[in-house]
């Protein structure tokens, strides 16, 4: 892990980067381009970076990884409520009322830098379970090793979800990171993710 990317006011360790916002970091490589995918795909684009950069690589290879790694960074989360979407407009009162009275999770990601609804399931077990196999496919079929899991509250749900990948791929280069609080309150609590650098397809969530 990187703590001093995550955390403020704890003792930075010696070759640890100074604490600054994720985006800040992005910033200093990216100029004004975006990442184009939800915060835990960045997280995972920010922490790769931190380790490049620890690791002694340049500037350039830095930058070389992230513009490669950008376009196939995927994350996708699912939602247990959707009153915060609501909330913040979103969506429609009326999808909400429907959405909670058929309980209906959806699982959320972007496309081309915009936020989308990917999918969705009914309950949230049952969209507990599409994640785990999503993520089995990943890090088995796609031959992935590093996966972030993100969430907003549930760290439980986050360390179960990982412990169930580990159990497939025991050397899985895998790590928690919760949600903060500028993004959670759209999300809302309940919120579970993934994120890696490689393929996806929407048929995986199905």
């Amino acid at each position: 892990t990187v703590p001093a990317l995550t955390r403020r006011g704890r003792p930075q360790s010696k070759g640890e980067l100074p604490y600054k916002p994720l985006r800040s970091y992005l910033s200093i490589f990216l100029g004004n381009r975006y990442t184009l995918t939800l915060t835990i795909g960045e997280g995972l684009l920010v922490r790769e970076a931190a380790q490049m950069a620890q690791a002694g690589k340049s500037v350039e290879e830095i930058l070389s990884y992230l513009h490669e790694s950008i376009p196939i960074t995927t994350a996708v989360a699912v939602m247990d409520t959707l009153k915060y979407m609501e909330r913040g407009g979103r969506i429609s009162k009326l999808k909400h009322i429907i959405g909670t009275i058929l309980r209906f999770k959806p699982f959320i990601g972007t496309e081309h830098g915009f936020l989308v609804e990917m999918g969705r399931k009914r309950g949230f077990e049952e969209a507990v379970a599409t994640l785990k196999a999503l993520g089995k496919k990943v890090i088995t079929e796609c031959k992935i090793n590093t996966i972030l899991i993100g969430h907003t509250a549930i760290p439980q749900a986050a360390k179960e979800l990982l412990d169930f990948l580990k159990d497939i791929k025991p050397d899985l280069d895998g790590f928690i990171s919760q949600v903060g609080a500028s993004i959670g309150s759209h999300m809302g609590p309940g919120c579970l993710g993934i994120a890696w650098t490689g393929p996806y397809s929407r048929d995986w969530l199905k």
